[in-house]
């Protein structure tokens, strides 16, 4: 974006510990109470209280902290309005290409996701009575809103998650939104439509997550909508799909099955979810560049055109200007051929007409009327 750049956390950093918060602020145009605001809405690290009145009795002070190495799925940038033009580096986007790696995402997916699974030994699945995730307790307590206001005229209301089948999605949305907090997913979950629908934000991406029968099932109407019966059992295998983004191609697929159910697959399910954020990152990475370029080639086009559109219009007011100088001549050779003719009659009336005639001719003529000058933005008499 124009209006914005892209630094580096580690020069944010440096600039909120090279001068008192008030200096840093005015330079911005901002409050001190506001730039605070702003880093540590941005988890920058601030010289503690005494910092500038130490430095100033000449004790030897701390050397700013470092910024944490890249997680998976960060974009490894902070993003500041126009206000810190010219106060910070505009270190641009990440690189397309990479480098990806740091301390804690090797350059290869596999390799991450191979790190992530041998940090996990098992993901527990509580009941949802003694440790329940906020998204998670969020759903239920809509659940017992809608028990509440329950009616004959909406089949939407009343509760939809209370059943076996539905519990057990919610226990395992639960166990995976507790499963990726150590590797910094951050789980979203709503029941859109009178299903589940879940997401993780690792990082800086997002990746969804979608709970389905693998086979087909009973279903029922709930408000016009069809979804599962509440009648279905709780161990009807269920296929869980890992995409990167809304939309997407699938990811990572895992169903119940002879290998294992989904609770026994649950470590290689949070691995997959980290693994498929930073996969997610970098597509976004080449897909904004495949955007930058096509927006560039739009550009390119439409520069094109309308340089083609000028250069016809200039032609076209050419040939107009070339006509005039023919039709000029043309009545300046008439009038010749007419005064030759009836010269030695010396007739007035011929020389009034010869003279408006000429006249004519000379406003037509291009080059004397200055109109070709004029048009090209040509000088006269230059030599």
């Amino acid at each position: 974006m124009p209006n914005t750049l892209d630094v580096l956390p580690d020069d944010l950093i440096a600039f909120a510990w090279s001068a008192p918060m008030r200096d840093l602020a005015a330079k911005v145009g901002l409050s001190d109470v506001g730039l605070r605001k702003i880093l540590r809405g941005f988890d920058v690290p601030l010289p503690p209280q005494g910092h500038w009145n130490r430095m100033h009795a000449g004790r030897l002070l701390p050397d700013p902290p470092k910024a944490e190495e890249r997680r998976p799925g960060e974009n490894g940038r902070v993003q500041l309005d126009a206000r810190f033009k010219g106060i910070l580096v505009d270190r641009g986007g990440f690189p397309v290409d990479g480098p990806f790696a740091s301390r804690f995402v090797p350059e290869n997916l596999d390799e991450l996701r191979a790190q992530v699974r041998s940090k996990i030994n098992r993901v527990a699945v509580p009941r949802l009575g003694s440790n329940v995730h906020p998204e998670v307790a969020a759903i239920l307590k809509r659940d017992e809103q809608r028990t509440l206001r329950r009616n004959e005229w909406s089949q939407l209301e009343g509760k939809l998650f209370g059943t076996p089948y539905w519990l057990r999605q919610l226990r395992l949305l639960n166990a995976l939104f507790f499963g990726v907090m150590p590797h910094g997913g951050r789980g979203s979950l709503n029941d859109r439509d009178g299903a589940l629908n879940g997401s993780v934000r690792v990082g800086d991406s997002w990746v969804s997550l979608t709970l389905r029968p693998a086979k087909r099932v009973a279903t029922e109407l709930r408000g016009g909508i069809a979804r599962v019966a509440d009648t279905v059992p709780a161990r009807t295998p269920i296929t869980l799909t890992v995409d990167e983004g809304h939309k997407r191609a699938a990811f990572a697929s895992f169903s119940d099955d002879a290998i294992g159910t989904l609770e026994q697959k649950l470590p290689d399910i949070v691995a997959e979810l980290v693994t498929a954020g930073e996969a997610a990152f970098r597509r976004g990475l080449r897909e904004q560049q495949q955007w930058l370029d096509q927006c560039a080639r739009w550009e390119a086009e439409r520069l094109e055109a309308a340089r083609a559109a000028r250069e016809a219009a200039r032609a076209k007011r050419l040939n107009e200007l070339a006509a005039s100088l023919r039709e000029a001549e043309d009545i300046r050779a008439l009038v010749g051929r007419v005064t030759d003719r009836v010269a030695e009659t010396d007739s007035a009336s011929v020389a009034a007409w010869a003279k408006w005639a000429l006249a004519r001719a000379n406003a037509l003529d291009p080059v004397m009327s200055g109109a070709l000058f004029a048009e090209f933005s040509l000088a006269p008499g230059a030599s």
